[in-house]
């Protein structure tokens, strides 16, 4: 039986930032995404989940290249890398009105991040200022093979500046340097990510300051980046009854439990993904693969409960742990859960509603319905007995979001 790393690295499709990650685990445990970024005319908010990548692993660089020069050719849709032309006006425009945390270092490099932070701390210190027309802060958490500083991110940025001019963000990073980021996303220990998150805001001090004078802070969370910042949420200290609304974009709140379906003729496809799942309760994998981390197949639900090391604690399954309960269920504002309906990369697409399965019949089970919810295992009867739970859908698949749609996100909850 071939290892995994020598089927996927054999077919010499990885770049040498991939391999350099592949090598940091055992031959038997982890996949990682190909180099491919833009698929179809789309960047997607992080460069498509680890899960997604697994479809698009033969594309050579000569075949983005070639993509790309045909899509430079025709009208991008939103959320894509535009002309540098383009973009460069656009930044113009925002220049002066994008504030950002020393912390974040999201704006652009050319400008310099002390006159951006004095921006800020005058507006934080001017108390002639009506606070209450000034937006909460905004905590954003990126998505698997994203980076905190990515150009794709800043385009978020940018958009829900057009809403909030003077939107305060900070985007959670798991280290300063962006390549080391981005291998974060992949191979990290989750309990230990947390606590170094939470370190990490409670030393924002400017963060601090805009939650206190402006009574509350948003978070955004894309993809995996949604399960975290909820887990954060619950978990942080920091965050305590500060919370006013948590906006999550296709998050596995209740787990993944399959990897994306192989084509019936694509046998290295259907090799990989046996190898992976094979592996997934090894203790090394469940310590330090992130997506290892959230697996939850109801067909192996006793070993779910005996060797994951993050999810069946951040749901109160196995012990609960009623701290978490409380202060989710402390949101002040909403918790909105967005649902991609043509979702292939979180499986079961459901889990983003929170919706678990039938391990009898394979069926969905809506969150009302599910035991967590009768039994309130995580405060969210609670909140939803309040109104302050939405379900949201997005008609695409995933992580493909619209300008307007994220605009209207601004709009509603920021």
């Amino acid at each position: 039986m071939e290892s995994l790393t020598s089927l996927l690295l054999g077919a010499g499709t990885f770049s040498p930032h991939t391999q350099k990650i592949l090598s940091l685990v055992n031959d038997n445990s982890t996949v990682l995404l190909s180099p491919a970024q833009k698929i179809n005319g789309y960047i997607a908010i992080h460069d498509h989940d680890i899960l997604q990548n697994l479809h698009y692993d033969k594309f050579r660089e000569a075949d983005v290249q070639q993509q790309q020069q045909q899509q430079q050719q025709q009208p991008l849709p939103l959320l894509s890398i535009e002309s540098s032309t383009h973009h460069d006006r656009f930044r113009a425009n925002h220049r002066d009105s994008a504030p950002n945390s020393k912390n974040v270092k999201t704006t652009y490099h050319e400008h310099s991040d002390n006159d951006k932070n004095q921006e800020i701390k005058n507006s934080i210190n001017d108390k002639a200022k009506n606070t209450t027309l000034l937006p909460q802060p905004l905590i954003i958490w990126h998505g698997l093979g994203d980076s905190y500083n990515s150009e794709s991110m800043n385009r978020v940025f940018d958009i829900l500046r057009t809403v909030h001019p003077n939107l305060y963000i900070h985007s959670v990073y798991l280290d300063e340097d962006e390549e080391k980021d981005q291998q974060m996303s992949f191979i990290s220990n989750m309990p230990q990510q947390l606590e170094q998150v939470c370190r990490q805001l409670a030393n924002d001090t400017d963060l601090l300051q805009l939650i206190d004078s402006r009574g509350g802070v948003n978070i955004i969370g894309f993809s995996q980046g949604g399960l975290f910042a909820r887990s954060l949420v619950e978990s942080c200290e920091t965050l305590l009854d500060k919370v006013n609304n948590l906006v999550t974009f296709g998050s596995p709140h209740n787990g993944i439990k399959d990897l994306p379906q192989c084509g019936a003729r694509d046998w290295l496809c259907q090799q990989r993904n046996r190898l992976i799942k094979r592996q997934i309760w090894g203790s090394n994998i469940q310590n330090s693969v992130v997506f290892a981390q959230y697996f939850r197949d109801m067909q192996e639900y006793d070993k779910y409960l005996e060797y994951s090391r993050f999810l069946v604690f951040m749901n109160n399954e196995l012990e609960f742990n009623k701290l978490y309960k409380t202060n989710l269920s402390k949101i002040g504002g909403k918790f909105a859960m967005i649902k991609f309906l043509k979702d292939t990369v979180v499986v079961p697409k459901e889990t983003a509603w929170f919706s678990d399965e039938d391990p009898v019949s394979g069926e969905a089970v809506g969150l009302r319905d599910s035991m967590m919810y009768k039994y309130d295992w995580l405060g969210l009867k609670e909140l939803d007995d309040k109104g302050k739970l939405e379900f949201l859908t997005i008609d695409d698949e995933h992580m493909r979001i619209t300008e307007d749609f994220l605009q209207s996100v601004a709009r509603s909850y920021l």
